[in-house]
């Protein structure tokens, strides 16, 4: 009975959030509707191809940010140490909604004339977060955390460095991000696989 009055819960809460967040769009007017709703290739009529690479990366970075989270709430549960895998969660959300939103390329580089202040605030926070759980990484999900860093910092180089317009440049980049993202996400499966002993309520007794 507890299983289904949570289940009842849990669709009360969405439903809500669900209403308030259109309510939200209904109301305001800054924007047309089918901007804030749509997909983009139906609101500006286009092939339904356009972005096509960049949605599949984006997917990389919710997937990931997911499992970092599915893990932190299950070592939490299980009373265990969690705090590597909710900082796991909230980098990779913070990165998701950063691409998905263009926030370093349109906001914030229109804030400081540069994309480079955020883009090293990423090359310090996970470097720094790796680093500081460097004991709860095994190897295996070490590699795939460095071969993930590897493509992403390659992406920015070949933005910075050479003409990223070209079709070799747009190739470069976005393979190696589009790489680097799905490699992030085979690092937090792994370090969800590598959890899930610990979550276990009986796993120390």
């Amino acid at each position: 009975m507890s299983s289904i009055r949570s289940a009842g819960v849990t669709t009360a809460i969405i439903g809500i959030l669900s209403l308030a967040f259109f309510g939200a769009i209904a109301v305001q007017n800054t924007a047309e509707v089918s901007f804030l709703t749509r997909d983009p290739a139906a609101a500006f009529p286009s092939p339904w191809y356009v972005g096509m690479a960049s949605s599949i990366g984006v997917t990389g970075w919710s997937v990931g940010a997911t499992l970092f989270l599915l893990g932190a709430f299950l070592q939490w549960h299980a009373e265990h140490p969690y705090f590597v895998m909710l900082a796991g969660g909230v980098l990779t959300s913070v990165l998701w909604f950063d691409d998905l939103f263009l926030v370093h390329e349109r906001i914030l580089d229109a804030v400081f004339n540069s994309e480079k202040p955020i883009l090293l605030a990423y090359a310090i926070a996970v470097p720094g977060w790796l680093w500081l759980s460097r004991k709860d990484i095994r190897p295996p999900s070490l590699v795939l955390a460095l071969a993930a860093g590897i493509g992403l910092a390659s992406s920015v180089a070949v933005e910075v460095l050479f003409d990223s317009e070209s079709d070799a440049g747009i190739l470069a980049e976005e393979g190696l991000k589009f790489a680097g993202i799905w490699l992030w996400a085979a690092f937090a499966a792994s370090m969800l696989l590598a959890a899930l002993p610990a979550a276990e309520p009986d796993a120390d007794r």
